[in-house]
């Protein structure tokens, strides 16, 4: 993302790079570029019907389209104003199959980016979502797009009518007076070198305008996600004063962006219609010095009106330009952020017979920050391991490493003797089930969350995965049982059942190995005991390994305890579980100092 003060990266050929995103839908393309020529060459013919009505109304005869001579005042008049009258149909009808074809491309090609960002980013290593941050791929996955739908109608068929728009007056002009052709086509270069000097600066400040656009998007967001915080913190003001700097912030670069348009909008202007003027006086003196008729002159004059449009016309998109390019380069650098977990297709799938878990010299950094440290563990399969330890601790990214959401920097993590990094990834996380600390339950029935990671699973295993998760009372007492809704803004369920749903979803997947970070962290000490007796229920059938705080519940009912402590384990607080064990690792908590804050989990 382009900081504030940073030089510019490169400008990418924007309508090079829009066009094969537009091929994908051929047969649209073609008759959106078809349609959108046919609606510029239409109305081009009204200046030639025009002159020749003046000039055959005052008696001079007409010759149409160079074509068909009429000497008849009369007919003249008649002819021209039928073909008006076709003309102005015409145009209208094109002008309809134009905007129909154009809008249903870009909404096929701005479906396709978006789908491609999504695709991308649920493919991407969590480490590409937290360059970005959430608030900031909202921001590029609609806003972004969104400008590019528009570049797409207001931008990329403009340019390609332009070039008609600028070809055919000048041709005919050629051929109606070759010097006033000359002295109108000479202040198009000057204008195209004022607006390309403007531009440049236009464009940065449309990027500077769009980042702040996203920064204010973030900020917003984490407003809204935070509000409890806010008001128990009694920080509304604090709050609402940092949105207000964002938001002003914003407005001071959407108005410099503003500016540079202006002066952009104001030389184009200024220069064609001084263009214009000339034109008349030199036109205008030859019709007063009997060497032109005053036809001629209309048509010369509505063809350099004709000439003069494309440049007028892009300023009114000049702001669609400059946002649908910054947009593209966002777009793409989302679309070219590459993963740091790299699967190969051609790697064998993961078996898992047992489900034994090895670290083996395992260490890891977030951002150069150490978190784990030569971790080295070998967990019994079919079991249920407890890691212990503080925050901060690095017990959580294990599950990490486990899940490959991350890759060790040094060492391996090894399932049944494979090295996680030497599988197919795909094959790992079907049979690896996670359930996080906060488990989202996304908008949706409970039996379209439970659906998520299995959507094919009979009724039967179902009601199996809810009963082994503990949730079947929970179940019976919402409204609407399966069919109740939950997820965001729905407050029917609490964050322990929410919990007891996250893991029969996972349940649901008949996982080999089940992750659990901090299950009993939102519990109540019902609901806890209820965990720990699905715990109970699920020993001997699958790898579990429970991380937690403290609980001296999931220790009673857990194989194998480990303790860990600044990203190292505590060779005291590793072995099978047990009354002893249990104590040991009791009070290895207790006496043991506190981790350093600010070290990830």
């Amino acid at each position: 993302m382009t900081e504030r003060g940073r030089p510019s990266p490169p400008a990418a050929p924007p309508l090079r790079a829009v066009f094969p995103l537009l091929a994908a839908h051929r047969a649209t393309l073609v008759q959106a570029l078809l349609w959108s020529l046919l609606f510029v060459i239409v109305p081009m013919q009204v200046p030639l019907l025009t002159g020749d009505l003046v000039t055959g109304i005052t008696g001079h005869g007409a010759l149409f389209f160079g074509l068909v001579p009429i000497s008849d005042p009369g007919t003249v008049l008649a002819v021209s104003v039928a073909g008006l009258v076709l003309t102005a149909g015409a145009y209208g009808a094109t002008a309809y199959l134009s905007t129909a074809s154009v809008s249903e491309l870009s909404r096929r090609t701005v479906a396709d980016l978006r789908k491609s960002i999504v695709r991308h980013l649920a493919h991407s290593s969590i480490d590409v979502h937290d360059r970005f941050g959430p608030g900031e791929l909202l921001n590029r996955i609609i806003v972004d797009t969104q400008s590019m739908r528009e570049f797409v109608e207001r931008v990329f068929f403009n340019t390609i009518q332009n070039v008609l728009r600028v070809a055919w007056p000048v041709a005919i002009l050629f051929l109606l007076n070759p010097e006033i052709a000359l002295i109108a086509a000479a202040f198009l270069p000057v204008q195209y070198v004022i607006t390309r000097r403007l531009q440049a600066r236009l464009r940065e400040a449309t990027r500077v305008a769009r980042t702040t656009q996203g920064q204010l998007t973030a900020s917003v967001k984490e407003h809204l996600d935070g509000i409890e915080t806010i008001q128990t913190s009694s920080a509304e003001a604090v709050a609402v004063g940092r949105l207000w700097r964002d938001s002003d912030r914003l407005a001071t670069d959407q108005i410099a962006a503003k500016v540079y348009g202006g002066l952009i909008t104001g030389s184009t202007w200024a220069i064609t219609s001084l263009g214009l003027a000339l034109t008349w006086w030199l036109g205008g003196s030859a019709v007063l010095a009997g060497t032109m008729t005053l036809g001629t002159l209309v048509a010369i004059t509505g063809f350099v009106v004709l000439l003069y449009t494309p440049m007028q016309r892009f300023t009114l998109v000049l702001n669609v330009y400059q946002r649908g390019l910054v947009a593209f380069e966002r777009i793409r650098e989302v679309l070219d952020s590459p993963s740091s977990i790299v699967d190969d297709p051609r790697a064998p799938n993961l078996t898992i017979d047992g489900g034994r878990i090895e670290f083996r010299h395992v260490s890891f950094a977030y951002a150069s920050r150490p978190v784990l440290r030569d971790v080295s563990l070998d967990l019994a399969p079919r079991g249920i391991t407890v890691v212990l330890g503080r925050n901060g601790s690095g017990k959580s990214t294990l599950l990490k490493l486990l899940s490959r959401l991350h890759d060790p920097a040094a060492g391996s993590v090894r399932i049944d003797h494979q090295d996680l990094r030497q599988v197919r990834l795909a094959s790992l996380r079907a049979q690896v089930a996670v359930v996080p600390q906060r488990p989202v339950l996304f908008a949706g029935t409970v039996e379209e969350n439970l659906r998520l990671g299995r959507p094919g699973a009979t009724e039967g295993e179902l009601w199996e995965a809810c009963r082994d998760a503990g949730v079947l009372d929970l179940v019976a007492r919402l409204p609407e049982g399966l069919a109740s809704r939950v997820g965001p803004g729905r407050g029917n369920v609490s964050g322990g059942e929410a919990q007891r749903i996250a893991i029969a979803r996972a349940l649901l997947r008949r996982p080999k190995i089940l992750l659990l970070d901090e299950p009993n962290s939102a519990l109540d000490p019902e609901a806890e005991a209820r965990l720990v007796a699905t715990l109970e229920r699920l020993k001997g059938r699958l790898t579990v390994l429970v991380v937690a705080h403290h609980s001296d519940r999931i220790l009673d009912a857990a194989d194998q305890v480990v303790v860990m402590e600044q990203g190292r384990v505590v060779p005291s607080g590793l072995g099978p579980a047990g009354p002893a064990a249990a104590a040991t690792a009791r009070e290895a908590r207790r006496e043991r100092p506190q981790v350093p804050s600010g070290v990830p989990a």
